[in-house]
């Protein structure tokens, strides 16, 4: 039995007056919300067991955007860290989803490549470092 899970990305505040809320809706959403302003997409999903529980920072005194869950046992979990743009005083994302993925790519790709090359001698594959 899995679940999925969806965290969401923060509503726009109600407080805000009509014309705020519609823009600022729109510019989360390639396209405008015409039923509601205060709708929310999913920034990240996950498939998860039914039977795992689900860990969530305390909202009063932690800001960070993650979820974990366990199973009963707790020696198999499932973590799920969202860092929004808006939020990086470090400059650490890319200005885009796809930039960040090359980003990505580049540094992990290049740790592979050193970390290890395959050579095949007499007829045995062996593990040799750059």
């Amino acid at each position: 039995m899995d679940r999925e899970v969806a965290v969401r990305e923060p509503r726009v505040p109600e407080h805000l007056p009509e014309r705020e809320r519609s823009n600022a809706s729109r510019a989360r959403s390639p396209r405008p919300s015409t039923a509601c302003c205060t709708r929310t997409r999913p920034a990240a999903s996950l498939a998860v067991p039914a039977e795992y529980q689900r860990t969530v920072p305390d909202r009063k005194s932690d800001q960070e955007h993650w979820v974990t869950y366990t199973d009963w046992s707790g020696s198999i979990w499932i973590g799920l860290r969202l860092e929004k743009k808006a939020e990086d005083t470090g400059g650490n994302i890319a200005g885009s989803a796809a930039a960040e993925m090359y980003d990505d790519d580049t540094r992990f790709g290049s740790r592979r490549a050193a970390a290890t090359s395959s050579t095949w001698t007499r007829g045995r594959r062996s593990r040799t470092p750059r």
